[in-house]
């Protein structure tokens, strides 16, 4: 990451410390984006990093960054109004000591008519620099509780703004060509009314469409009516030619959602096609990955009928074998059991303990993986038998299931957290029998 602002700008602190933030460029694609302090382990006090960090002039000065305390300012919505339209910038505003992450910006969310001030300034300023940052502050606001109600009440709006970010972040910085804001008004024109009727699936933002209307649903009772409609703009999904559209059918009916029951059926037709693109150069390979990753838990779950264990190795070692944590776990519950194919404890440890030294200790992968750590080391599965270990291991993954569990529950939490409590209770009862893993 290259840092571009040429200052830092520190909001109030309270009981956890000032907060800083600094406004980053990514080397590899160019984007820009804007990083909290506390998102940065190498941020040990702003003097340090201050001095400690090279940053290339922006706004006609040689020198490092400088803090900006930010004063208790009056905030009026006139200022707000102003800096959705981009009449001002964010550089601009921070050189007063204003900056649009604080309470008194989000008061005011944009409207219609700022949105068009936006596109209208934008095509005039004429700087990428100035609308990626303007992109990165509503970003950094539509994450956050004040936006809940303007969502459910604008989602036509909400969609247009994220046409607009996401065109932001596919172009390059020495971009000359602006009229592609005047073309998604237009287009945003055409769909106001109602963006999941009028929508049509050839639209690059139609798969966001449909995930935005699906976050809506979480607190919008007003969403549930139009289930129907959405599962009818599913099918249209399926129908398209975007590989996106297929993941996003695939994934609504694997194991359900708010507006469509499970349907395992339809997931692994949508799958199937997604897992056809492989030998495709023209398609993004992660998303081939994926789909036979969850075939594979398809075949092997008998979601489908009787367990299929041949199909669910061929599609679990072609998803191992791109890096998918999932599919590797997974041929070692075959290799371990002799699901499918020939018992084998020597590579079931050999792919386990490779894969407990890649991923560490995260937490979202951390408990699949070292509940079979534990196994390994409480049955002898390739190493010598240490109940003390295994029992390490264990709690290891208990304790971080309950991490994920609060943070970022998964589809089938709550067959492993009973799969870790039933490890452990038996060795607890001395026992050394064999457990089974999800």
């Amino acid at each position: 990451m290259e840092v571009i602002s040429q200052s830092f700008v520190r909001l109030a602190g309270d009981s956890s410390g000032d907060v800083y933030y600094v406004f980053f460029k990514d080397s590899d694609n160019g984007s820009l984006r804007l990083v909290n302090s506390s998102d940065l382990a190498y941020l040990d006090d702003m003097d340090d990093s201050v001095s400690s960090l090279s940053v290339p002039a922006d706004n006609g000065s040689d020198d490092k960054p400088s803090v900006i305390p930010l004063e208790p300012v009056d905030v009026t919505e006139e200022t707000v109004r102003r800096f959705w339209r981009m009449d001002v910038t964010a550089w601009e505003l921070a050189e007063k000591g204003l900056f649009p992450f604080s309470d008194e910006f989000k008061r005011y969310p944009p409207t219609e008519d700022d949105i068009f001030g936006l596109i209208e300034n934008a095509g005039r300023r004429k700087s990428f620099v100035a609308l990626s940052l303007w992109c990165a502050c509503y970003c950094e606001m539509n994450n956050s509780l004040f936006f809940l109600q303007f969502f459910d009440q604008n989602f036509s709006l909400i969609t247009f703004i994220d046409s607009i970010v996401q065109a932001v972040g596919c172009f390059e910085p020495d971009i000359d060509d602006w009229t592609f804001l005047e073309d998604l008004k237009a287009s945003y024109l055409t769909y106001r009314d109602n963006p999941l009727t009028l929508m049509k699936t050839e639209d690059p933002l139609f798969s966001r469409m449909m995930e935005l209307f699906y976050a809506r649903a979480h607190f919008s009772s007003s969403a549930q009516a139009e289930a129907p409609l959405y599962a009818s703009r599913l099918e249209d999904a399926l129908r398209s030619d975007n590989p996106a559209l297929w993941r996003l059918y695939a994934y609504a009916y694997y194991g359900g959602n708010d507006f469509v029951p499970c349907d395992w059926k339809k997931s692994e037709k949508a799958l199937l096609k997604l897992y056809g693109l492989r030998h495709n150069p023209r398609y993004r390979k992660d998303m081939c990955y994926e789909a036979a990753n969850s075939l594979g838990y398809i075949y092997y779950s008998h979601r489908v009928g009787n367990p299929d264990y041949a199909k669910a190795f061929k599609y679990f070692s072609y998803a191992a074998e791109h890096g998918m944590i999932e599919a590797t776990y997974k041929l070692f519950d075959m290799l371990s059991k002799g699901h499918g194919v020939a018992k084998d404890y020597g590579r079931a440890w050999q792919l386990i303990s490779r894969l407990h030294s890649i991923i560490g200790e995260d937490e979202l992968k951390y408990p699949d993986v070292a509940l079979r750590m534990g196994y390994c080391y409480r049955d002898g599965i390739g190493v010598e038998v240490d109940r003390e270990t295994a029992l390490e291991y264990f709690v290891r993954a208990q304790n971080s299931l309950r991490h994920r569990l609060k943070n970022e529950p998964q589809f089938g939490d709550e067959v492993v957290m009973k799969n870790i409590k039933a490890a452990i209770d038996s060795l607890k009862d001395g026992n050394l029998h064999n457990g089974k893993t999800c």
